[in-house]
């Protein structure tokens, strides 16, 4: 086993292993804030942590195509073996993606309907019927082009096999269509790049627009899920090189740009998925943190004149701590309850715990 020296090789897999740190980061605070303070593991959890284990196995893949497989480099500086092992972690790969994109895009819709529709009973923010058609449109055509993707990766040669077999000597007979993977890529990328951006930005803001949340949680929100712009956008970025897909006799040098953009898309894709759940764990940490401070001015007498003022101190600090609690854990208490108008109102016979929150 050698290493692959060339720059192209070395720059995706810089990228790849960037990518892995932020997910394993991203998706190990969302186990601990589903786990410690929600309690549970919903449907679209399980879903984000298949789609991590399916990341797990991409990066797999591509290390061994970049290590042992000629990725990144000129089909003259390689190898047969190394060439048929380099088509191998396309082939592989692209199967993998769509499925990737599939369970990641799933994940994310059903954390928004959760969110921002949820069930009457729980006091969801709104109960709008265009938001749950928007939610389900995306999810059709993420699974529909995607599906599509799918059996196109896997059909475009006959035998099978022929993909990567094609390049042994003496030649095995088979034909692979050279444009129909290329074409589904364009489709697939416009999808998701769409798809991206109408979670991370138009069902927010249709969720957000007349609620009478603090304008700091609307921004605290829109910012946790405004990462999906970027996936959208590495997707669009990813479109002019989708046309290197063509099999060529240079495909495992020329197409390593594509990879680079698939792998920063998956990357944002699982990122921007696990951020918005770990809302709770921010806002435990910052009430834990203000509780401490407010314990220690309770603990410190306060000096007046040369005399001590507890009982002033006393109710002003507790004053301030309810203060406090009530700007921080605003948007997570289970308060929230939809009047006869469709605006929100809160009610104030419901005491915040961080476990009531069930988004």
């Amino acid at each position: 086993m050698a290493w692959n020296t060339s720059e192209k090789a070395l720059e995706l897999f810089i990228i790849q292993i960037c990518g892995t740190i932020l997910v394993y980061i991203s998706v190990f605070l969302r186990f601990w804030a589903q786990s410690v303070i929600m309690k549970e593991h919903v449907i679209y959890d399980k879903l984000m942590y298949i789609s991590v284990f399916l990341y797990t196995a991409q990066v797999i893949i591509i290390v061994r195509g970049i290590v042992d497989g000629g990725i990144g480099q000129h089909a003259d500086d390689i190898s047969g073996v190394e060439i048929v092992k380099g088509f191998q972690t396309w082939y592989f790969g692209e199967l993998i993606y769509a499925v990737l994109s599939c369970f990641t895009k799933t994940s994310v819709v059903l954390y928004l309907h959760r969110l921002y529709i949820g069930e009457p009973s729980k006091g969801a923010i709104v109960n709008k019927p265009i938001l749950r058609i928007s939610l389900i449109v995306c999810l059709v055509c993420v699974w529909a082009t995607s599906i599509v993707f799918f059996l196109t990766s896997i059909f475009q040669c006959s035998p099978v096999g022929y993909y990567w077999e094609q390049f042994k000597h003496p030649v095995r007979p088979g034909t692979c269509s050279k444009s129909i993977v290329p074409i589904a890529g364009i489709v697939l990328s416009v999808v998701l790049a769409l798809s991206d951006w109408t979670l991370a930005l138009v069902v927010p803001i249709m969720s957000l627009w007349k609620s009478w949340l603090p304008w700091q949680t609307k921004a605290a929100i829109h910012a946790l899920t405004s990462l999906g712009v970027l996936a959208g956008a590495a997707m669009i970025v990813r479109i002019p090189y989708i046309k290197m897909l063509d099999l060529t006799e240079d495909f495992l040098y020329e197409t390593v740009d594509v990879a680079k953009w698939t792998v920063i898309e998956a990357t944002l894709g699982i990122v921007a998925g696990c951020l918005p759940t770990i809302w709770p764990l921010l806002t435990a940490m910052r009430s834990r943190c203000v509780s401490s401070k407010l314990d220690y001015a309770n603990d410190k007498p306060l000096q007046h004149g040369g005399r001590v003022e507890r009982g002033t101190k006393q109710d002003t600090t507790q004053n301030n701590r309810d203060t406090i609690l009530i700007h921080t854990d605003f948007f997570l208490s289970e308060s929230f309850v939809n009047n006869s108008d469709n605006h929100v109102r809160h009610d104030p016979n419901n005491s915040f715990r961080h476990d009531q929150w069930r988004p």
